[in-house]
């Protein structure tokens, strides 16, 4: 038998622990050979014959008779455990200056102005731009490419705007999954009818036209930016994993809406929810997603390492995959003017959906399932 995946939560507030784990088998038949064995550090899961996993968490101190909520159901195994000293365990909490700080680090830049790009298809490394130098490398004011999303009400005019945010040809605008470059030098592109950009020799969607049809808009993952002077491919930041930059694109959206102090430094908020919005071909696919809780400390286990935990921070959620538009429920969110939208690409809808799916599987179905058919989940910065 195998542990697949291994979560504790770290809540300081109530000194204890959640502990969440997922084995390779049903191990709901053997309630009674599982043996869970609190020491200082650590907590051991063996049976009858052998050592299953050693969970180790050097930076708190467990009460060794506090084991609580046992839940054995399938292949999940789940307890709750309290803590004697989480001085340790509070220093791994950021506050808000230390997130910020954090933030900046993982979202360093690695394209520098001057050098020169060309940017290929990464579906099949068709050249769709030809080698540039830009001179200005800025970063777009939204992860709302639309202007009209710029403003709640009575913003100046949106033409106007448009035209003040097409960039020159010597620019390159970014986000976090995208880049917006002006239309003039492509080539060896596709337009369609729905303003969407196509690689002309595979037709790989890699982007939209957008600022009044003189900008385009690429998705990051959609598209390599080779570096001439040694021909590499370069990335746009230095985001080592998926969970990174689904949990950065979470962290924007709720920046962007400027939630108070008082919530940004506390892990319990209100509920926000976003809805995330990919297009493939005609179709229409919607992630909704209820946060409900912030800034919240965990260990997840590593993969590469047997007994390895790592520390991070998580959004813990709802989330649901809607395909139908007119479902009462996603309407309902969708002329909601407190649902934040974002249009992503299709590439990165399937690793939102990968990763918040895989991360509900560790918990039982007594907490994963919800109404309305949500799944519980969360996204880590790791």
């Amino acid at each position: 038998m195998i542990l697949q995946a291994a979560l504790v939560e770290v809540r300081e507030n109530i000194y204890c622990a959640n502990i969440f784990l997922k084995f390779d088998a049903d191990i709901s038949s053997l309630k009674k050979t599982f043996k869970i064995s609190l020491d200082k550090n650590c907590v051991l899961i063996k049976n009858d014959v052998e050592i299953i996993f050693t969970l180790i968490l050097d930076d708190i101190e467990l009460n060794a008779e506090s084991l609580s909520n046992l839940i054995i159901s399938n292949s999940q195994l789940s307890f709750r455990i309290s803590l004697k000293n989480i001085q340790e365990a509070k220093s791994i909490q950021n506050d808000d200056t230390q997130q910020n700080k954090t933030a900046k680090k993982n979202l360093k830049l690695l394209i520098e102005p001057g050098c020169k790009y060309k940017l290929v298809c990464n579906s099949c490394e068709n050249v769709v731009h030809p080698v540039s130098s830009f001179e200005r490398i800025l970063s777009f004011p939204s992860n709302y490419q639309n202007v009209n999303e710029f403003f709640c009400h009575n913003g100046p005019d949106v033409v106007q705007l448009n035209e003040k945010m097409v960039p020159n040809q010597n620019d390159l605008f970014y986000g976090l999954f995208f880049i917006i470059i002006n239309l003039k030098n492509f080539c060896n592109i596709k337009e369609t009818k729905a303003n969407e950009v196509r690689c002309k020799r595979c037709l790989y969607q890699i982007g939209d036209i957008i600022l009044n049809y003189k900008a385009v808009k690429l998705w990051n993952d959609s598209i390599k930016l080779v570096n001439c002077s040694n021909n590499t491919t370069s990335t746009l930041f230095n985001i080592t994993n998926d969970s990174q930059i689904c949990y950065q694109i979470i962290e924007s959206i709720l920046k962007d809406y400027e939630l108070s102090d008082f919530n940004n430094r506390n892990q319990y908020f209100q509920f926000t929810k976003i809805v995330l919005l990919a297009k493939l071909a005609d179709k229409k696919q919607f992630l909704m997603l209820n946060i409900i809780e912030k800034n919240l400390n965990i260990y997840k286990k590593d993969e590469n390492f047997i007994n390895r935990m790592i520390p991070g921070q998580s959004y813990k959620l709802f989330f649901k995959i809607e395909n139908n538009e007119n479902q009462a429920l996603l309407r309902f969110w969708l002329n909601d003017i407190n649902v934040h939208c974002l249009d992503i690409s299709f590439s990165l809808f399937c690793k939102f959906v990968n990763i918040l799916t895989n991360n509900s599987e560790l918990f039982p179905e007594i907490f994963r399932n919800s109404q309305n058919d949500f799944l519980m989940s969360f996204v880590a910065n790791l």
